[in-house]
């Protein structure tokens, strides 16, 4: 790398909605009990198949939030996740990010999953931990540095360690008002600021390098 290159980390971020989270009605598409979200699309590096057989015998509802991609892979792949699935696990297909609905969903889980083999993290898990929901993820990503010892991790390639994991998050339960607040801080106007600053600083830097020649 240039000695005169700037690196500037930029997280990922989510719009938070315009209303209070922890007042909204519990969704009509989600059971009466507590129950385990998983907000992702369809896809095989998301790994929800994986997860499907690592809590066949999870006693409590897996609520599946997303459709396939286009294309014959992924559709292929969310007919297996179906066909695998148990009666524990639903599916409600794909709500916007920006509805109630969604908020509805996110707000009375107890615990959402990301399974995939690598998240940045995803922003449907930022949103997730926003609205209170206890996060467990894979390891491997970024995850770490958004969600530190509010969440559970995992390898997505061992199911024992996936189960473990999510045990350990319903045990848990759900963040605290507090924790969850903390999450507001990766807002897509922080993210934007620091975008913003990062390119100020890339010409501030150019004039100056233009200025020695």
């Amino acid at each position: 790398m240039d000695k005169t290159a700037r690196c500037v980390p930029v997280p990922n971020g989510f719009m938070p909605p315009p209303f209070a989270v922890s007042a909204l009605p519990r969704s009509e598409k989600v059971p009466t009990e507590e129950y385990l979200v998983v907000p992702a699309v369809f896809a095989a590096r998301k790994n929800q198949l994986g997860l499907i057989r690592a809590l066949r015998d999870f006693p409590y509802p897996v609520v599946f939030m997303g459709n396939a991609l286009r294309g014959t892979d992924s559709q292929a792949f969310y007919a297996k996740c179906r066909k695998e699935a148990t009666g524990n696990m639903h599916f409600i297909g794909y709500l916007p990010s920006g509805s109630k609905e969604y908020w509805q969903v996110l707000a009375h889980a107890r615990c959402a999953c990301l399974p995939s083999d690598c998240e940045t993290p995803g922003i449907a898990m930022i949103e997730a931990a926003y609205a209170g929901v206890r996060p467990v993820i894979t390891k491997f990503g970024g995850a770490l540095e958004y969600f530190g010892f509010d969440a559970e991790y995992f390898n997505p390639c061992r199911a024992n360690e996936m189960r473990e994991a999510v045990d350990c998050s319903w045990t848990r339960g759900r963040l605290s008002p507090e924790q969850a607040k903390t999450y507001r801080r990766f807002s897509w106007d922080y993210c934007a600021e620091i975008t913003l600053n990062a390119y100020q600083l890339a010409k501030t830097q150019k004039i100056r390098n233009e200025s020695k020649i």
